[in-house]
């Protein structure tokens, strides 16, 4: 069976960037399992993957702009030290919850000072060319209480 819209897909795969630094991979010998279709992974690795069988490899190149995009500046900023509670150690390259002006979201600290905090609320992954390769294990049609039920969080049974 080929991937297509209303398959649930089982992948292997490994994630680097342009200078072939490992970002991510499937865990613990588990494949990650989607809905194709239902965009639960980027776009551009749903359409690399499109029309691809059990026991095949694929290799898909993804631009920033199709990827988590470019970092936009604006999600760059200046907050005081005294918005962090007192009694968490921070450091540089941590990720914590915040509150933007549109939607709680994840920061990462990029810089610190005595009186203030420079937070990231980029996708850490924001302007890199991303590599995914890996196999497809399994491709099998979902069933209709998959359909119905997978944007809940379900996942394959």
């Amino acid at each position: 069976m080929q991937i297509a819209n209303d398959c649930v897909v089982s992948i292997h795969f490994e994630l680097t960037n342009d200078r072939g630094e490992l970002l991510d991979r499937s865990r613990d010998g588990e494949p990650l399992v989607y809905l194709h279709g239902v965009s639960g992974i980027l776009p551009a690795l749903e359409e690399g993957l499109g029309g691809k069988s059990a026991g095949d490899s694929f290799e898909v190149h993804i631009a920033p702009e199709e990827g988590f995009g470019t970092p936009q500046q604006e999600l760059i900023s200046k907050v005081p030290r005294s918005a962090f509670p007192d009694n968490i150690e921070l450091t540089v390259g941590m990720q914590v919850q915040g509150r933007s002006d549109t939607d709680e979201r994840q920061f990462t600290i990029i810089a610190m000072d005595a009186e203030s905090i420079t937070v990231d609320g980029n996708h850490p992954l924001a302007g890199m060319k991303l590599c995914f390769r890996g196999n497809v294990v399994d491709v099998r049609q979902a069933t209709a209480d998959e359909l119905e039920n997978w944007s809940d969080g379900m996942e394959a049974q």
